[in-house]
């Protein structure tokens, strides 16, 4: 193209690679791309921390689904708890890309744990294992997140550059329009 011509970039480049992805997009399939790769880092990011804590030991599978209290016989579940939350309805919601950054996850897998603690009295061996958990996660979280605000800023890095092509490819068409017009 002449954008790729006028600032003499090489084919085998990987930022040419990317301009020829972006120019072919407009702006809001541009802003989904970028949605969809952050949310696909997020996964990459947590989906074995997730993982991990769906088969941990202490877990037994007692967190990786929703609470039943009809079938547990604690009718007073509903009122103490507001916004249950389970492991296998937080691996649903990652596999569906629901998450757009990490902290919404960490929320949810925190929320799963602070309500069994909650509910359970600090004896009961569900409370003793989601602290457990919940302690397991967020040791392996902090870790998780330090590596993933890393990776974030150098993608927050090439959208600004994209932004400044962008700008500039506007402005060369702009003094290239004139010009014609003239």
């Amino acid at each position: 193209s002449v954008w790729k011509r006028f600032r003499g970039s090489s084919e085998s480049s990987t930022s040419t690679k990317n301009e020829r992805i972006l120019s072919n997009m407009s702006v809001s399939e541009t802003k989904e791309h970028f949605r969809r790769l952050v949310t696909e880092k997020v996964f990459s990011c947590v989906s074995p921390i997730l993982t991990s804590m769906l088969y941990h030991k202490c877990n037994q599978g007692i967190f990786n689904q929703p609470v039943d209290p009809v079938r547990l016989n604690i009718p007073t579940y509903t009122r103490v708890i507001k916004n249950p939350m389970d492991l296998g309805t937080v691996r649903q919601k990652l596999d569906a890309g629901e998450y757009e950054n990490i902290d919404d996850f960490a929320d949810d897998v925190r929320l799963t744990f602070k309500n069994a603690i909650k509910f359970n009295p600090e004896k009961h061996p569900v409370h003793k294992k989601a602290k457990m958990l919940l302690q397991c996660f967020e040791d392996v979280y902090l870790k998780a997140k330090t590596k993933f605000i890393q990776t974030q800023n150098r993608c927050d890095c090439i959208l600004a550059s994209c932004v400044t092509e962008v700008r500039f490819a506007i402005t060369v068409f702009e003094n290239v329009n004139h010009w014609m017009l003239r």
